[in-house]
C-alpha cells in the first residue's frame, strides 16, 4: 500500500549499482494502450526499445526511472505492475510521485517521493523511500534471503 495522499503514482525502478536494466512489461491497466513506457529518467541513463527498457548505462548510483503515465490516479492505495529484471545486482522496484527527481534512492524518509522494495537482505529494512509495511514483514510471508541479481527469477510482480 502507499499513502492515500499521494493519489497519483507511477511505476518506478532504481538501482544501487550502475548496471541495471529493467523492462516494463505490464501496468495492470489493460484498458490503457499503449502500456506505459519509461520516460522520466536520471541524467545520463537511457531508454531503449521505444521506451520499454530503462538502462542505467553506468551513469549513477542510487538513481532510477519512472513511467510516463500514472498506474493509479484514484488514491485507493493499491497498484499492480510487472517489471522484468534484465541486469543489475541490488534492485529497487516500486512507485514514485510525479515530483521525484530520479535520485537519492538510498534513503528511507517519510517525505521521499518514491516508495520501493529493495532486493538485498529483507527488503524493508532500508533504502525504501516513503514505503512502510502494512504489517510486520517476515521471511515466511515475504521472501527468504535476497532477490539480488536473478536469485528469485527475472519477473517481478508488484
Amino acid at each position: 500500500r502507499y499513502p492515500r495522499a499521494w493519489k497519483t503514482v507511477y511505476a518506478a525502478a532504481a538501482g544501487q549499482s550502475k548496471d541495471h536494466i529493467y523492462d516494463i512489461i505490464d501496468t495492470g491497466r489493460p484498458w490503457k494502450k499503449p502500456v506505459a513506457k519509461w520516460a522520466r529518467i536520471a541524467g545520463g541513463t537511457k531508454v531503449q526499445a521505444g521506451g520499454k527498457v530503462w538502462n542505467q548505462n553506468n551513469r549513477c548510483h542510487w538513481c532510477g526511472a519512472r513511467t510516463n503515465t500514472p498506474i493509479c490516479k484514484n488514491g485507493r492505495g493499491m497498484v499492480k505492475f510487472i517489471v522484468r529484471i534484465d541486469a543489475g545486482t541490488h534492485h529497487q522496484v516500486g512507485i514514485a510521485r510525479k515530483g521525484w527527481n530520479m535520485h537519492h534512492t538510498h534513503r528511507s524518509h517519510h517525505h521521499d517521493k518514491f516508495a520501493m522494495l529493495y532486493s538485498h537482505t529483507h527488503g524493508w529494512n532500508r533504502h525504501r523511500g516513503a514505503a512502510r509495511p502494512a504489517f510486520t514483514p517476515r521471511t515466511t510471508t515475504w521472501w527468504h534471503h535476497t532477490w539480488d541479481r536473478h536469485h528469485k527469477g527475472r519477473m517481478l510482480k508488484v
